[in-house]
């Protein structure tokens, strides 16, 4: 089951990979490395779409030194990909 069938079935989202399920049990310093939207068009990656180490030099390239990930750092990833999963809401 895709990721987008998984949040379809259930109405919120992915609970068994995702970070909430496992945010309890974890305390350290996180950095954010938005690649969707450094790499990608609109702010998503496509599907199959292999992030290498180059990407992730470039994205903390193009958000500054904040985002340098130091040893013990947690690394999450930002892909854009759930945008397609979550229903789509008008903006009021």
């Amino acid at each position: 089951m895709s990721l987008a069938q998984r949040f379809e079935a259930e109405g919120e989202g992915d609970r068994v990979t995702g970070i909430e399920t496992t945010a309890g049990r974890i305390a350290d310093r996180g950095v954010l490395l938005d690649v969707g939207r450094a790499t990608g068009d609109d702010g998503e990656l496509p599907d199959g779409f292999a992030i290498t180490v180059e990407h992730l030099e470039a994205t903390i390239a193009a958000q500054g030194a904040t985002a340098c990930d130091g040893r013990g750092d947690l690394l999450l990833v930002r892909t854009g990909q759930l945008t397609r999963a979550r229903p789509r809401t008008r903006k009021r």
